[in-house]
């Protein structure tokens, strides 16, 4: 078998949003410059094009890279530039590298244009493992579905009979908590381990190349390994594929098009061990089934929210007092039936994919671990959508593992947080990972987990701020500092967090609120130096809503 050829950090430059940088370097063998930028229309109109900017990467004054492109289109339109520079010929010299950009006469004015990657990587061989050497694993997240949503945990309409069915036979997790209330930093947390302080993919940042995802631990194993992505801002540019042999990224993608994706792949490396992770996105909004057989729940409705576009100006008037809408229970409860309609088209996919798998011989030999980012929120604490708060509705997510003969199948009360996948299936791939021995996810639970949320349009604050939560299995708190917000709800007697103890619970509440802060504290300091949001992301985040 050809070895798997994996990337390894040398050195990350760390030139995020700037025009110019330069650094001084010993080059390793077999290293290459992996480089990323971008141009940005700020005065143009629509159909003009600007002048030229010009992209330069220099080994002393020797230019290795040059690379020209041209703003277009209306104001935040974007053109990425993306690449990479061999360094054989300066294999064990020292030399010094720099990156500019030149700027042709008038087109300062009409566009912005930064570097926003840049690394020293090397290549290393590893022997390809044979699927008779272990195990296949496939990791499922299912975008914003909440647990309560799905019928194994309890929900009464019968929208997820697969991802019920496999439940059944799993390590299923009554009570697992994501780490954060909206996509990137969640998905960094379950792919790292690490908490969103700690990986700093909190404002915009793309996951850094020095945080070392399960692909790379498992690629480092031998195993093949690759992804689907249908969420916009999981994808290369925001350092998701990193690990992955083969990143395919097809945003906004129904899950019967993933799959087409997705069976062809399997297929073909059916005769070897590998990782894949896929990242379903039917259930997030616009609440639009694709196929009839999934639209039944609200036939009768004939109110304004039928319409995404109704239904975002709804969501600006609630979230953000931006305009008017009017709404009755009608309407939310219509919302709530064409998000449960996505999710029932998501679970007939997944049963078709669970079937495909099957009839390729893969099943009986995969892990197959599901689970969601984040839920979404339904006015129970006057919101819509999600990444704004921290109540059960956006953290509490599905999480199960299905592996036959190596995990048995039980439902487990004890809270966990979703970024503990990351060592569970290391410890189920390759035992022992890592230069020590990590307690497993399969083996105990811990008492606390914390979640966090941070960026500009979290609710009652001007400008950016930060939500955090701790909560253990009975007490959950929440501390908002910015609009000295506080809030402690008991959640075995109030399990829709409508009573804030806060004033009155003098026992419980100093010990969390201590456990929050030291967890503030150390999870930030352990980052480090913190990185600038990157732009790109930020204009896909602005067209998401999550930033104006």
């Amino acid at each position: 078998l050809a070895p798997v050829e994996r990337r390894v950090l040398v050195q990350d430059l760390r030139v995020g949003s700037v025009r110019e940088h330069s650094t001084r370097l010993t080059v390793p063998a077999r290293a290459y410059l992996d480089i990323a930028g971008q141009v940005r229309a700020k005065a143009l109109e629509p159909g003009e094009r600007s002048e030229p900017v010009t992209f330069r990467v220099r080994v002393g004054s020797e230019p290795v890279f040059e690379r020209s492109l041209r703003g277009a289109g209306r104001s935040g339109n974007v053109v990425p530039l993306a690449g990479t520079v061999a360094l054989d010929t300066y294999s064990g010299v020292e030399v010094d590298l720099s990156l500019s950009i030149e700027f042709a006469s008038g087109a300062d004015a009409q566009v912005d244009a930064y570097w926003l990657r840049s690394a020293v990587v090397r290549l290393e061989s590893t022997p390809r493992q044979h699927a008779s050497s272990g195990r296949n694993l496939l990791l499922v997240l299912v975008d914003t579905l909440r647990a309560d949503h799905v019928g194994f945990y309890g929900h009464d309409r019968d929208v997820t009979p697969n991802l019920d069915r496999l439940a059944r036979e799993s390590l299923a997790f009554e009570r697992a908590i994501s780490q954060s209330s909206w996509t990137m930093p969640a998905t960094a947390s379950l792919l790292t381990g690490l908490y969103p302080l700690e990986h700093g993919v909190t404002d915009g940042q793309a996951l850094g190349l020095a945080f070392q995802t399960i692909a790379e631990v498992l690629q480092e194993s031998g195993l093949t390994t690759f992804a689907i992505s249908a969420n916009p801002i999981v994808g290369s540019s925001e350092g998701f594929h990193q690990g992955f042999e083969e990143f395919v990224h097809r945003p906004l993608a129904c899950a019967g098009d993933i799959n087409e994706l997705l069976l062809p792949i399997l297929e073909k490396n059916r005769e070897l061990r590998w990782f894949g992770y896929v990242h379903y996105i039917d259930p997030h909004d616009p609440y639009e089934a694709p196929t009839a057989e999934s639209r039944s729940f609200h036939a009768e409705y004939s109110g304004p929210y039928a319409e995404h576009a109704n239904f975002k100006k709804l969501w600006d008037a609630v979230n953000f007092g931006i305009g008017q809408a009017e709404f009755g229970d009608e309407d939310i409860q219509y919302l709530l039936s064409a998000y449960e309609e996505e999710i029932r088209y998501w679970d007939a996919e997944f049963g078709r994919l669970l079937e495909g798998m099957e009839r390729l011989g893969l099943l009986d030999d995969t892990v197959v671990v599901v689970t969601s980012d984040h839920g979404e929120e339904f006015l129970e604490h006057g919101k819509l959508k999600h990444g704004m708060q921290l109540y059960e509705e956006s953290l509490r997510v599905p999480l199960l593992i299905w592996a036959p003969g190596l995990v048995e199948p039980e439902r487990r009360k004890q809270q966990i947080e979703t970024r503990r996948v990351y060592d569970a299936v290391l410890d189920l791939m390759v035992g022992t990972h890592g230069s020590k021995a990590r307690s497993s996810l399969l083996a105990e639970s811990r008492p606390l987990a914390y979640a966090h949320t941070g960026h500009a349009r979290i609710a009652g604050v001007k400008g950016r701020a930060e939500l955090a939560s701790v909560q253990t299995a009975d007490w959950k708190y929440l501390a908002l500092p910015e609009a000295e917000r506080f809030e402690l709800f008991h959640l075995k007697r109030d399990p829709q967090e409508r009573v804030n103890l806060v004033e009155r619970e003098t026992s419980v509440l100093p010990r969390l609120q201590h456990a929050l802060d030291r967890w503030l504290v150390t999870t930030r300091s352990s980052h480090g130096e913190k990185v600038a949001p990157d732009p790109k992301i930020l204009e896909e985040l602005r067209a998401l809503g999550y930033v104006e």
